[in-house]
């Protein structure tokens, strides 16, 4: 079989796969990447005292700046008020507190 031809069933499958995820999840691939990686960064301001900034690069983002935004977008706060929010209003969020270390 020509390779251009298992590359378009390759191509193919992988368009099936991530219509059958998006279906799922109601997010597209990319979507679900983003949202994954704010929910590591809201653990990590949570439980930790490192800087946003190491953060945002440690959950794969590669600017500050997008970083910040794509969190206010998902939560609908900045990282900075997320992290001075009480323990009370993360519990009543349904958040688990392990203590800001």
């Amino acid at each position: 079989m020509p390779r251009a031809v298992v590359v378009g069933e390759l191509q193919v499958l992988e368009l099936q796969k991530e219509s059958a995820d998006q279906r799922e999840t109601g997010l597209t691939p990319h979507q679900f990447l983003l949202r994954t990686r704010v929910l590591h960064a809201l653990a990590l301001l949570r439980d930790t005292r490192r800087p946003v900034t190491e953060i945002a690069f440690d959950v794969g983002f590669g600017d500050l700046s997008n970083f910040i935004h794509t969190f206010r977008r998902e939560l609908g706060c900045s990282p900075r008020a997320f992290r001075e929010t009480t323990p009370a209003a993360w519990a009543a969020a349904g958040l688990q507190t392990q203590g800001a270390q």
